[in-house]
């Protein structure tokens, strides 16, 4: 793909509600643009017969994900503070462009060749506006939709408030 690894995420449609949704958010993620989010190359779907899959194209970084570089690299501490910085920086913007991202995790932020951070895997990223209701019926329910040791404690209150302050 542009003579470059990528990485296709998978998501599963089932219906033409979720086909609708599956193109709305993920035109939606297309259009943010931020050094510190990893950007998306292209998105489609395999097919107009229903069950099928959509697909997220976007770049592969070479220095994986923050958890395992920092795991693999002795890394300055200069680096990492930069590292953290950009982070926030990205998670700033995804708020100020109405998104959650709700699975914020060393594995979600990614290091890319030049060693700067690059935000990522959107698959749970939640539209304020438009899904905020949504999450807290699912969290009562099901309590899915973020990874555990990660999760802001209010995920797990009776009534959850999720905000943008559950990404921090």
């Amino acid at each position: 793909y542009k003579n470059q690894e990528v990485v296709l995420k998978e998501s599963g449609i089932h219906d033409i509600e979720s086909r609708n949704r599956f193109l709305k958010e993920s035109s939606f993620l297309c259009s943010l643009k931020h050094p510190s989010i990893a950007e998306i190359e292209s998105i489609f779907i395999q097919s107009n017969q229903f069950p099928t899959l959509g697909y997220i194209v976007m770049p592969r970084y070479e220095n994986g994900d923050l958890q395992e570089f920092v795991q693999k690299n002795k890394v300055e501490i200069d680096i990492l503070k930069r590292l953290f910085r950009e982070s926030l920086e990205g998670i700033a913007y995804l708020h100020q462009s109405g998104m959650i991202h709700s699975d914020v995790k060393p594995e979600n932020i990614f290091v890319s060749s030049d060693l700067h951070a690059r935000i990522g895997d959107f698959d749970v990223s939640k539209n304020l506006k438009e899904r905020l209701s949504k999450i807290s019926a699912t969290l009562k329910q099901t309590r899915i939709g973020f990874t555990i040791e990660y999760a802001a404690p209010e995920f797990f209150e009776n009534e959850p408030s999720i905000s943008t302050k559950s990404d921090i």
